[in-house]
């Protein structure tokens, strides 16, 4: 893992600043706030469901961001190949440009 000079940084330091940007993000609270209470029922207690809900919620995330990064660190050399890379932003692309069509389309 590199930083923004190219100066290796300690896994620590990166999940730290994970860590910190997360409970700094305001979507992340208005996420909960709003998407939490439609899941308990009238007759359920709120608080122990909310805490339920919001640790089944960080297991699952944590789960597939440790899958997600440990498989960009074992695809790193390929993934940083010229070519894979210039494909993957090509690709990307073509997609943004094709959602940004679409929004512009939208007779709505």
């Amino acid at each position: 893992m590199h930083g923004t000079l190219g100066d290796p940084i300690r896994r620590r330091v990166a999940f730290r600043q994970g860590v910190v940007s997360d409970l700094l993000n305001p979507k992340i609270a208005l996420l909960f706030l709003t998407l939490l209470p439609q899941f308990i029922s009238p007759g359920e207690p709120r608080v122990q469901t909310s805490v339920v809900l919001t640790v089944a919620f960080v297991g699952v995330a944590l789960v597939w961001w440790r899958v997600t990064s440990w498989l960009a660190g074992a695809f790193r050399s390929w993934l940083a190949a010229d070519r894979v890379r210039t494909a993957l932003e090509s690709v990307t692309g073509i997609v943004m440009i094709g959602l940004g069509a679409r929004v512009a389309l939208d007779g709505r």
